[in-house]
């Protein structure tokens, strides 16, 4: 699917420390982020278009 997208997202996963468990844990916020946005302006795209 990669090969022929013509644009890449690249996000960070946020380490966050757990004392618990004495492990890191990664947040996805960003990737959450980022797919919520094209989401809205694909789905504004498609409707407002016409």
């Amino acid at each position: 699917m990669s090969e022929n997208a013509n644009y890449s997202f690249f996000f960070e996963a946020t380490p966050l420390p757990d004392h618990q468990y004495k492990q890191q844990i990664h947040s996805l916020i960003g990737l959450e982020l980022i797919l919520d946005v094209v989401s809205r302006k694909y789905r504004e795209f498609i409707l407002f278009d016409e």
